[in-house]
């Protein structure tokens, strides 16, 4: 063959082996930009899934939490109304709480108890006050005057017939045209208008026939011409009522419907009347709860197993999950305390916005949806173009309902396949590079920041020794200088030299001390109450010295594998800055307080100095941070307290926060988990 032949043959072949190279390489980049496209739908799929994951969980664990505080600081209380009130204007899904003990015939309600004004005559018993009532309907104003005197004249009867009878004679006088005459009847009968609803059992007369008089006098203002009094009367009213427990509810939870369509509704602006529907809704939920909650416990002896040693979840006592959701909300965290029952009640429907409006806030709301078992939307929207949807059960509270969110697909399959292939080497690269040189910044800026601190400290240290240094050379040079040859002079000098240099040996201990790495070298069984009452020992008589106050609370805890002489220190630490950093002209003052909450011990100190800033709450644990500017007193330091404390508790797995402590002080809290 001539060799331009085999020339054209070979470029031939070389072109055909480059055009199927190319094929090839063309086809496998096309085949792999598919590839990863799949891929990364499933690992984006895999990462919301886990995000979704730790949000629940994260919200569960902090309602479980608090809901545990509650039923242990409920169940001691006193002031349990009060209480409930407060609680339920802080969170709109808290209801009311229930105490009650379990025996061999039942259950017996400790809080709220169950409604007696049942038990209370309602009828006119005594002679003169029926014949107040007969003459009083004779129907005309002779015979009202002559009821009206006989009513007033009739001392024998008791609170709860002068209530009865008051409220018809006053009814009886509107009709005939004498609201001023209802008005003092109603005005001068005991108890006084504005008697508490929740006083009735007290004074023996019934809260409805109390609810029912203020009513009657509304009226009354009403057509004497004070209709802005009228109104305020039945508002209050309104109030009062919707903020009672189920047992009160039962009887007069329709009298506030009543104030609310016929009196309230045209008078109040839109976010009022949205207010007082809320608060009929919630009343409603409180009642439905209490009712549903009295049936349960009189069919059964015991609550589930689990409420002695962890609170159960009582939920849908008669519904499934989505009537529960929408209608029938019946949702309990019941604990038992020392042989009672205590259970929270808590509203479904706010609850679950509660949870939804902490997912919306970490992604678009029309990604994340509530849905129940199957697959319908009880909450939210769900996309119409998602290439996959993640889907979470929310888990003990609600285990038939899911949460879910979308991830969106893209526009363009084919646009997005060939961006993937020709732009991603480079956008990787660039990735890459802005990654790289972003981490090297920050660990710039990180080397930067920590020298600055370094040479601060080092030269807060240095001025420090140099101090007591400084002092024991010029003593010794006096000495050189002839002060030896007197005794008594010479004995003072060597006696400050000594002081000096104990108290350089002590600044040296101390930097010495916080600056090494906390490391456990042996754990032990440790009592925290009992090791906070040593470190207390140690200190009561330094805060004696100026004037300060060291409180204790310390609630016996269980037992926890831990090393003490670091956690001491820990606490020595946290004690030692609560006393140097006192606000000038307040008297100083520091709790320590242990105590068990869920799965953990705590430790807290809280006092009432200058505070620590809120945007400095997280860095004050680096080493060497301190706290600057003015009116942050003399106190000194080195910025490695904190730090030595924070790695201690890090040290033993657990974790420590800054939080307000009293009138703007600070609040440490050393949280580590038992067993």
């Amino acid at each position: 063959m001539p060799r331009t032949s085999r020339l054209r043959t070979h470029r031939a072949t070389y072109t055909a082996i480059l055009g199927v190279a190319i094929l090839i390489i063309t086809g496998f980049a096309v085949q792999r930009t598919f590839l990863l496209r799949d891929e990364q739908n499933r690992e984006n799929l895999e990462r919301v899934r886990s995000e979704l994951r730790v949000q629940i969980d994260s919200w569960t664990e902090l309602n479980e939490d608090r809901v545990r505080d509650w039923i242990q600081d409920l169940s001691t209380r006193s002031d349990l109304r009060d209480r409930e009130s407060s609680l339920r204007a802080e969170f709109p899904w808290f209801e009311g709480v229930y105490i009650w003990e379990v025996n061999e015939e039942g259950s017996d309600f400790q809080h709220p108890l169950p409604q007696v004004n049942e038990d209370i005559d309602s009828e006119l018993a005594t002679e003169c006050m029926r014949k107040a009532n007969d003459v009083g309907y004779q129907k005309s104003a002779e015979f009202l005057n002559e009821a009206t005197t006989l009513y007033q004249a009739c001392s024998e009867a008791s609170s709860q017939e002068k209530l009865i009878m008051s409220t018809v004679l006053a009814d009886l006088w509107l009709r005939e045209g004498r609201p001023q005459r209802a008005w003092g009847i109603l005005q001068s009968t005991s108890p006084v208008l504005d008697a508490p609803l929740s006083l009735a059992d007290q004074i023996q007369v019934g809260d409805t026939d109390l609810a029912k008089r203020r009513q009657k006098a509304a009226v009354a203002l009403q057509e004497m011409g004070k209709s802005e009094q009228s109104t305020e009367m039945l508002r209050e009213l309104f109030l009062e009522i919707t903020a009672l427990n189920g047992p009160q509810l039962e009887y007069l939870l329709p009298i506030a419907e009543d104030i609310y369509q016929k009196d309230l509704q045209n008078t109040l602006d839109t976010s009022e009347s949205k207010g007082a529907h809320r608060a009929i809704m919630r009343a409603r939920l409180r009642l439905n709860g209490y009712q549903n909650l009295t049936e349960f416990l009189a069919t059964r002896i015991s609550v589930p197993e689990g409420a002695q040693d962890e609170f159960v979840v009582l939920q849908g006592l008669y519904s499934d999950n989505r009537t529960l959701y929408s209608g029938n909300q019946d949702l309990f965290f019941v604990m038992e305390m020392e042989s009672t029952f205590v259970a929270v009640q808590v509203g479904v429907v706010p609850l679950i916005d509660n949870l939804m409006d902490s997912l919306v806030s970490a992604g678009n709301q029309s990604e994340t949806a509530l849905v129940d078992g199957d697959g319908t939307v009880l909450r939210g929207l769900q996309g119409h173009n998602a290439v996959a949807r993640a889907q979470v059960p929310i888990g003990t509270l609600f285990p038939r309902m899911a949460v879910t969110r979308d991830i969106d697909r893209p526009t363009s399959t084919t646009e997005i396949g060939w961006l993937a292939g020709q732009i991603a080497p480079v956008g990787v690269a660039v990735l890459l590079g802005f990654i790289a040189i972003t981490g090297r910044l920050r660990a710039d800026t990180k080397e930067r920041e920590l020298y600055d601190r370094q040479q601060a400290f080092i030269a807060r240290v240095t001025h420090e020794l140099k101090t007591p240094l400084a002092g024991i050379r010029v003593m010794a040079e006096t000495l050189e200088m002839g002060a030896a040859k007197d005794k008594e002079t010479s004995q003072v000098f060597l006696q400050k030299i000594i002081q000096e240099a104990e108290r350089l040996g002590k600044r040296i201990d101390e930097v010495l001390t916080v600056a090494r790495k906390p490391e456990v070298s042996a754990r032990t069984p440790v009592a925290p109450h009992e090791l906070a009452e040593e470190v207390v020992e140690y200190w009561l008589p330094r805060y004696q010295a100026v004037g300060a106050r060291l409180e204790t609370d310390l609630k016996p805890c269980a037992a926890i594998a831990a090393d003490p002489a670091l956690l001491r220190d820990a606490l020595n630490n946290l004690l030692d800055n609560a006393l140097k950093y006192r606000r000038v002209g307040i008297p100083g003052r520091c709790l320590i307080r242990t105590g068990e909450v869920g799965k953990h011990v705590i430790f807290e100190v809280t006092d009432n100095g200058i505070g620590v800033p809120i945007h400095m709450r997280r860095r004050i644990f680096d080493r060497f941070a301190r706290v600057e500017g003015a009116g942050r007193g003399k106190a000194g330091g080195h910025g490695l307290g904190l730090s030595f404390a924070a790695e201690a508790v890090e040290a033993h797995g657990g974790l420590i926060e800054c939080l307000d402590g009293f009138n703007g002080g600070t609040r440490f809290r050393m949280r580590l988990r038992r067993g």
